[in-house]
Parts: structure tokens; C-alpha cells; sequence
């Protein structure tokens, strides 16, 4: 019987899922149009890397995609297309955290309640299920692996956790713990989430929540797991700025696990810019970035701090193409990169 890993995003995906923005998602409270081009691009720079796989609601969707893409130029790897119903584009929190074997691909489907019943997701919380029914995931990952399906009865969210290459995860008190999920205490947590993800060790953040983040402080997009126990944050600005004060708390936790023998080198990466939507500061964050096997995407955000950002990666993430991805537009929903993507 093969032994299934939850293994570290990088080490094993074969796809990128991504929920394309349309005129039923909130994406229609913003420049649509905008945000359209700016995925266009993450789906070819994705490609260049690794198979694009767009989950889009209609036909016509699905055409102009195609057809968007053919314009582009040839694609390095295949695109696939699915046609189904979802009521958001943040897939990452929808989405199949997957546990592979040697042949096998395990597709665990959580329970989602729109990061504590903030908005509808009566269509996100099944998409996994459904794509599983039609035949969709065999018809992407058949080829490569026997694949699994496994439902869960309790709520997990895929931004809300980050695992090392040696099965150590790490989160959030504030998310996981909150009584907008499960209510749960950390004990029967990180008991589901030893036999369910086969981790076998739990680091929980106190600090760290993003000015304008509606998840409840996401770990994905504060503090990220590299190679061999090194660990990247999401640093503060060397101004005076109000997101500051959590972050060097952050810190200074991170540092704690580092004295402790758990972290062996911490990565800061500097803060955005700040963006606004009108008065409105949004969660602009490096930390958002998106791992496959051969290259790395950052979100940038068309400021002085992007090069800065990309420079640290690449030295984080040495043997990684580093490719920077439009992240401004992203944000303006409150997510960036990493929140919009899946890996399988």
C-alpha cells in the first residue's frame, strides 16, 4: 500500500487551478476588464512552467480564454478548460489539498464556510466534489497518478496552513482557532490534522494579521516555509507604518521557533506599498507567492519594493526561476496570488 504524504506545494504538483473572474463573482464591483488581463498573464507565465488548469462558469468563458491564449503565442505545456459553478474566485481556500503516494493522488475535500460565513459559497464549497463526479480530475491528472477522493466533515481553508519539506505545518490561532470554523481547541486540531494531512508537527502564530485581510489572518500570507526549515516573512516597512506593530511581533514569534531548533534561516521580506481602494487599505503581501517545481511567481504591486521582494526569493529559492505576476488588481478583492491559485 502507498504510504500518501501531504508534501510542501513544489514538491510534486503536475497543475495550477485558478477560478476565472467573471460578471458573477465580486471581480464585477471592480475593473473587471482589468483583472481579466491580469490573470491572461499569470495563466501564460504559468504555462511556461507547469499546466494551467481554468475552471470557468460558461462556453463562452471557456472560448475566450482559448482564444485569448492562442493570441498569446504557443503554450509550453497544455491549458485545460472545466466548466463549472463557483461563487468566488480564491480557490486556494476551495480547493483539493492533496497527499500523494508513489502512484496515487489523495484529493482531500474540506468543508467551506467562505472564511466563517463572510459571503455565500453554496457553489465554491461543492466545486471539488463536482469536478470529481465528472470525471475532470481523472481527465487532467488520470494520466500521471491512480487518483483518491476523500470528503471531510470539517472546515479547512488551504491559505490558512503552509508545510515544510518535512511535514511541520504551521498557522494561525486566529483562523483555525476562531469559533467562525470549527470552535474547535488546538488539541482536536492538530489531532485532525495529523491523521487526516499526515503531518506530524503543528507551529501556531499569535501575530501577524494583515491591515484589510478578511480571513482572519491567513498564514499564506504572512509567513511561508522554504527549503530545508528556512522559513520567509512578511516584514514591516522601515517608515513609520501602522502594520508595522504586528509584524514585528511576527518576527519576533518566528525568531522564537528559530532559538528553539525549528527554523533553521528566516527570510523578511520588505512590505508593499501600501494600496488603497478608496480609503480602504488592502493586504498587499510578497509572502502570497506561488511555489511549483521549477519556478517561483510573486505578486507584484508597481512599486519600489517589487525588486526587492524578487531578489530575497531568489535567494531563498535558489534553484527556482523567480517570474514576477501582476498582484495589484488581485488585491482589490482583499487576496493576491497564492490565494487565486491551487496547485494538484
Amino acid at each position: 500500500m502507498s504510504v500518501l504524504m501531504f508534501y510542501t506545494e513544489w514538491a510534486v504538483s503536475r497543475a495550477v487551478m485558478l477560478a476565472w473572474p467573471d460578471e458573477e463573482t465580486d471581480w464585477v464591483h471592480n475593473d473587471l476588464k482589468l483583472v481579466q488581463e491580469d490573470y491572461l498573464s499569470i495563466i501564460k507565465s504559468l504555462s511556461d512552467y507547469i499546466t494551467p488548469w481554468i475552471i470557468c462558469r460558461t462556453a463562452q468563458h471557456r472560448d475566450y480564454i482559448i482564444q485569448r491564449m492562442q493570441e498569446a503565442g504557443d503554450l509550453k505545456h497544455s491549458l485545460y478548460i472545466s466548466l463549472c459553478a463557483y461563487d468566488d474566485t480564491w480557490i486556494r481556500d476551495y480547493g483539493p489539498l492533496t497527499r500523494y503516494g508513489t502512484n496515487t493522488c489523495e484529493l482531500n475535500d474540506f468543508e467551506f464556510n467562505a472564511w466563517g460565513d463572510k459571503y455565500s459559497a453554496s457553489d465554491d464549497r461543492l466545486l471539488v466534489k463536482r469536478l470529481w463526479e465528472s470525471g475532470e480530475f481523472e481527465r487532467v491528472l488520470g494520466s500521471d497518478f491512480k487518483l483518491e477522493y476523500r470528503a471531510h466533515d470539517w472546515v479547512l481553508e488551504g491559505g490558512s496552513i503552509d508545510v515544510s519539506t518535512d511535514g511541520v505545518l504551521i498557522t494561525t490561532k486566529n483562523c483555525l482557532l476562531n469559533s467562525n470554523r470549527t470552535g474547535w481547541n488546538a488539541e482536536r486540531i492538530e489531532e485532525h490534522l495529523r491523521h487526516d494531512l499526515g503531518v506530524h508537527q503543528v507551529l501556531w502564530l499569535n501575530h501577524g494579521h494583515l491591515i484589510g485581510d478578511d480571513t482572519d489572518a491567513h498564514v499564506d500570507t504572512i509567513v511561508r516555509w522554504g527549503r530545508d526549515r528556512e522559513i520567509i516573512i512578511q516584514g514591516g516597512s522601515p517608515s513609520s507604518d501602522r502594520q508595522n506593530e504586528s509584524l514585528e511581533k511576527l518576527h519576533q514569534e518566528i525568531l522564537a521557533f528559530k532559538e528553539q531548533g525549528l527554523i533553521s534561516t528566516i527570510w523578511q521580506l520588505p512590505l508593499p506599498k501600501a494600496v488603497y481602494e478608496g480609503k480602504r487599505r488592502l493586504p498587499a503581501s510578497y509572502a502570497n507567492f506561488l511555489v511549483t517545481p521549477r519556478a517561483l511567481f510573486v505578486p507584484t504591486y508597481q512599486c519600489e519594493q517589487d525588486l526587492q521582494a524578487l531578489e530575497i526569493l531568489h535567494h531563498a529559492f535558489p534553484e527556482h526561476h523567480i517570474v514576477a505576476v501582476p498582484g495589484k488588481e488581485l488585491v482589490r478583492q482583499n487576496g493576491s496570488l497564492h490565494c487565486a491559485t491551487m496547485q494538484v
